[in-house]
């Protein structure tokens, strides 16, 4: 395992994921830490209909498509399955 990085976030809920995302296709090397466990039963309460327009606008505006694809479900469900990712 890799012993120097570049950021460590704490937390992998949703924005720590995509802020990791983000700064790991920027080319910096991204350690994310958590003390809980995945997968959990509340992933994605944080996103309402009101406030899912805010992963297409960071998603487009870092070029990262995999965050864009979480604003709309038809979206989710096209794109992002249970074996995406690592």
């Amino acid at each position: 395992m890799k012993k120097n990085y570049d950021i460590v976030i704490a937390g992998s809920g949703m924005y720590g994921t995509i802020l990791g995302t983000i700064l790991s296709k920027n080319g910096l090397s991204v350690l994310i830490i958590e003390k809980g466990e995945h997968p959990r039963f509340t992933i994605g309460e944080a996103l309402l209909p009101q406030s899912a327009i805010w992963p297409f606008m960071i998603g487009e505006y870092f070029g990262v498509p995999e965050i864009a694809h979480l604003s709309h479900a038809d979206r989710i469900l096209d794109n992002i399955t249970p074996h995406c990712g690592i």
